[in-house]
């Protein structure tokens, strides 16, 4: 018998980056009833990130003995073909070649959850995210969350199977809080844009530069 749903875990990840969010309104480019959902970028090396690895691994391992008993018979587990797990290296265009190239000591776990459907007696449903500042506040659907923001997700490990694909687990992502906001036309980090330090170099002063007019991230709406 699959796990039940009550008994699924709960995870609150690290504060990561937020690639590619759509955490206010649903993208419905694929999904018509719409999919809210995250890469959240974290580093590989660091002990909190090898933690949540090892959590979604070792739920991973149990799901997947519970799938294969119940898709066996006589008591006897058949043995099933693995997908892919919901985390792996970083990557990125390159900017000058447009391939898809990795970013060493980088790993990006995949957040999604359906924003709505029906239930096999016909009725529809639809579904919202958590969303909150750093100071726990509640804040509205209208808040506009871009890449670049760091966020900390709460989601559930929800096991899946399907012939075609096989057994795997989805991070299902419940809620989001916002520790560092970027918005439409904010700006971010040095680092995030990909540039480190140069030695001797110019140094400026400190001035705000204006961020009108800026694409920076992806947007939610």
């Amino acid at each position: 018998m699959p796990i039940k749903r009550e008994k699924l875990p709960k995870i609150i990840t690290p504060i990561g980056v937020a690639v590619f969010p759509r955490i206010s309104v649903p993208d419905t480019k694929y999904k018509p009833e719409g999919e809210y959902s995250t890469k959240l970028r974290l580093p590989a090396g660091d002990p909190s990130t090898q933690k949540l690895v090892e959590q979604i691994d070792a739920f991973y391992e149990e799901a997947y003995e519970v799938e294969c008993l119940d898709k066996g018979a006589n008591g006897k587990p058949r043995k099933l073909k693995r997908a892919d797990k919901p985390y792996k290296t970083a990557t990125e265009k390159d900017r000058e070649t447009g391939e898809i190239v990795e970013i060493p000591g980088k790993l990006d776990f995949t957040a999604k959850r359906k924003a709505g459907g029906t239930t096999k007696n016909g009725q529809a449903w639809t579904a919202k995210i958590g969303l909150f500042d750093s100071q726990q506040n509640p804040q509205p659907l209208k808040a506009d969350v871009w890449g670049g923001s760091e966020v900390r997700l709460q989601v559930t490990l929800v096991p899946w199977y399907s012939d075609s694909f096989g057994f795997g687990v989805r991070l299902e992502l419940q809620a989001v809080q916002v520790v560092k906001l970027v918005t439409k036309g904010g700006l971010m980090t040095a680092e995030q844009y990909g540039f480190g330090g140069i030695e001797g170099g110019y140094v400026g002063e400190g001035e705000t530069p204006a961020t009108d007019n800026i694409f920076v991230g992806h947007r939610t709406s």
